[in-house]
């Protein structure tokens, strides 16, 4: 025997069960019906003993631990089910993993019985549903392995009532057969009395039969424990008629270890029997009795009835049904359809199916009960749309259930096939809607753009919403509410009017339930104004460097009045003692000011930055001598607060930033204005210098450029004009200041001419005297 994992946990958890089942072991476990197959259907059983010889008779006290047996389905039968049953002494907890061909198996049930109820001799058996198997593996020999027993034998030796042994029972369907039904009943009864008490007995029942023909009629089932040794007041009768199939079942001795099916007498200690009952039962029954009985222990572990019955078979289920009721349903629809299946008769109409619901106990609540309204036909169905009222009772998460073929008082009016499958049953949830703070909300938003905000609205879902499980969802308004558009980004609403109303309601996600009511969220936006305190202009104060005194300082006008805003300034992050709505500085610096709206208590604020500057001061030098024709200067010890710049005579400004000095090239002669401003708009300085030059050339032309030849700038010079050959052409002075190109009113020709210049130094004072020639040009 093979023992692993899994066996290990099989068999704690098995033990935990069976210790309950050992204080409270019964002496019997009636059979009842465990499967019911109308139509084409028949069976075949096979089977072996685990006894090498009859128990009462003399010999070693012991079982083998495994057997085989043959099982063929012809052809043309096709296998329906197969089912494994065995059975032995003890609890079933000893050895409870057997093998069938190789495979190892656990019971899906064990019945277990004490017959004497003396705690000693227990006697357990197994089922387990082994359908998959026998469709893998077919026609073929099967070995039942890895049962031993032994080691508990024991305390069965000394009445010599010990056995074990298993069986294969298979339904299969054959066309060729008629319409059939049969049954198979399974437990453990026990069938124990004392010598001379012929009252010991186990009856099964068989109802819900509608006989239409006797022929075939059979009974077979599955004992233990037999003996044609020992026995005492054994029968077995169907509807009190005693059964027998002489010689190998005499009427007195039917548990004798036989196998009617193989016609065996050495099937030790177990019985595989069947009996001909179409004697015992006639055209029209509707139910039958079989009855055994025994002064000494027997057991009984399945009974199989073969008739030609012809029924029909309700049952009913749900369709279209979620399992999930409206949201805070008072009523129930639901579409349930009855079928009448694996059936041989028609079903009636007017079939009676209730509906119950399970109360906060479990207790089944009657609600309604509908009929059929047609007669339903073999494999037939109808289907109903029903409504039905739901008690305040019942919970919210509970249980559907549908019973076809039965009254609201349980009972059956139809007589059918099978009634093990009447009930449906589905899970029903009754959605409640969530709960909702419903009351209303204001918020007050600021806008200081005046061009929408944009609200997270999920923030306000803690406070609506009491559940954290639960969805809040939002609304524009009142018409997207009613038609189900709710805001597609609430974590990004964008709100363009004063005031809005937004609807929010709570949604459980899970059942799609929404509250009942909801809740108004009134969002007030106020539109704080823009405050510019440049206007595109540099905040500057001017001053005047030299005494440091204030020319000109700005005014920090917030354009707002003192009725409906506060004001706080603050200087470099420091309160000033001022609350008006403009404020004249004094100091350079950061300015900001807090804007407070009185009403909504929004809030805005601004951050300037105010510079000093002033004009500048500066010098300006003549670089090289004079009549230079590359005049340059430049300006020097340049003094002020702020930035400036310099141009002479307005043209090509230049920036000063922190250089030494400042150098201007090729600057046409004469008299040259040099202008120093400030950058931030103080005002600027300007400042003369005299550039002595003379032209280079003339074209006394008479076209109003050039037309003469002087020297400015100079009111005391005296100029000496010659031409090459060194004669005196023309003097000029302050009264004739310029030469026309003529001599005596002759003109003079195109050539170079030269002057002599004698003039005071406009700087110095002191006397010069210049030596140069210039050009006519005609």
């Amino acid at each position: 025997m093979s023992h692993n994992y899994f066996t290990y946990f099989y068999l704690s958890f098995l033990f935990l069960i069976i210790l309950n089942i050992n204080a409270q072991t019964p002496t019997v476990i009636p059979l009842e019906l465990r499967a019911q197959y109308n139509g084409q259907y028949d069976y075949k059983i096979v089977g072996n003993t685990l006894n090498e010889v009859d128990n009462k008779l003399p010999g070693p006290c012991e079982m083998l631990s495994e057997s085989s047996a043959n099982l063929n389905l012809a052809p043309g039968q096709t296998l329906e089910a197969a089912y494994l049953y065995w059975s032995g002494i003890g609890d079933g907890l000893f050895d409870p993993e057997i093998q069938l061909n190789g495979q190892s198996l656990f019971a899906d049930e064990i019945n277990v019985v004490d017959p004497q109820q003396n705690g000693i001799a227990l006697y357990y058996g197994s089922f387990k549903d082994i359908t998959n198997i026998i469709d893998q593996q077919g026609n073929g020999l099967y070995n039942f392995s890895d049962l031993d027993l032994n080691p508990i034998i024991g305390n069965y030796c000394s009445t010599g009532q010990y056995y074990a042994g298993w069986s294969i029972l298979v339904i299969y369907k054959d066309t060729t057969l008629p319409t059939q039904q049969v049954n198979v009943y399974d437990g453990l009864a026990s069938v124990y009395g004392q010598i001379g008490d012929i009252t010991s007995s186990a009856i099964i029942n068989i109802q819900n039969l509608n006989i239409i023909n006797t022929n075939n009629a059979r009974m077979g089932f599955l004992a233990w424990n037999g003996s044609s040794n020992s026995f005492f007041n054994e029968s077995i009768s169907f509807n009190g008629n005693l059964l027998s199939n002489p010689p190998l079942n005499p009427s007195d001795n039917p548990f004798n270890g036989t196998n009617s099916y193989t016609g065996t007498d050495d099937l030790y200690n177990m019985d595989l029997d069947v009996f001909d009952i179409s004697n015992f039962i006639a055209v029209g029954d509707t139910d039958g009795n079989i009855t055994f009985t025994s002064s000494l222990d027997r057991l009984i572990q399945n009974v199989v009835t073969v008739t030609r019955s012809e029924l029909p078979d309700a049952t009913v289920q749900l369709t279209n049904f979620s399992g999930i009721g409206n949201c805070n349903a008072q009523s129930l629809s639901f579409e349930a359809t009855v079928y009448n299946l694996n059936s041989s008769d028609l079903l009636p109409a007017n079939t009676p199916v209730s509906v119950f619901v399970l109360d906060e106990n479990n207790e089944e609540v009657f609600l309604d009960t509908f009929f059929t309204q047609n007669i339903i036909p073999i494999n037939g169905s109808e289907t109903q749309f029903l409504t039905l009222a739901i008690p305040p009772q019942i919970p919210n998460n509970t249980t559907l259930i549908l019973k076809a073929n039965t009254l609201e008082d349980g009972s059956q009016p139809i007589n059918e096939a099978n009634v093990l499958n009447n009930n449906f049953s589905a899970d029903l949830i009754i959605p409640q809607s969530p709960a909702i703070n419903d009351q209303p909300l204001t918020v007050n938003l600021c806008d200081d753009v005046s061009n929408g905000v944009f609200v997270n609205l999920t923030e306000f879902d803690i406070s609506i919403k009491l559940n954290p499980k639960h969805d809040v969802v939002y609304y524009q308004s009142q018409t997207d509410f009613d038609n189900n558009l709710p805001i597609n980004q609430p974590d990004n609403f964008q709100i363009n009017a004063n005031t809005t109303q937004v609807i929010a309601e709570v949604v459980n996600p899970v059942s799609g339930c929404a509250s009942t009511t909801q809740t108004i969220i009134t969002i007030q936006v106020a539109n704080i104004p823009i405050i510019d305190f440049y206007q595109g202009e540099d905040l500057v104060i001017c001053i005047d460097f030299l005494s440091n005194t204030i020319i000109s300082a700005p005014i920090l006008d917030t354009q707002l009045n003192e009725t409906d805003y506060t004001f706080e300034w603050f200087l470099d992050g420091e309160l000033l003692n001022f609350t008006g709505n403009s404020l004249e500085v004094q100091e350079a610096g950061f300015y900001e000011v807090i804007v407070t709206e009185i009403t909504t208590n929004c809030q805005t604020s601004y951050v300037a930055e105010v510079i000093v500057s002033s004009i500048p001061d500066f010098e300006v030098n003549v670089i090289g001598q004079n009549f230079n024709q590359n005049n340059s200067i430049e300006i020097t010890d340049i003094q002020g607060v702020g930035d400036f710049e310099f141009s002479v005579n307005g043209q090509n400004w230049q920036n000063y930033q922190g250089e030494s000095q400042l150098i201007f090239s090729n600057l046409p002669g004469g008299e040259i204005q040099v202008i120093g401003r400030s950058l931030a708009g103080c005002g600027q300085n300007t400042k003369s210098v005299l550039l002595l030059n003379y032209p280079e050339f003339f074209t006394p032309n008479n076209d109003g450029f050039n037309d003469t030849w002087s020297i400015t700038n100079l009111p005391d010079a005296k100029v000496f004009i010659f031409d090459r050959f060194g004669k005196l052409i023309q003097k000029l002075n302050q009264d004739n200041n310029a030469w026309d190109g003529t001599f005596n009113g002759k003109a003079m020709p195109t050539s170079d001419y030269w002057f002599i210049l004698n003039y005071k130094d406009p700087k110095t004072g002191e006397p010069k005297r210049l030596k140069a020639n210039f050009t006519l040009k005609r």
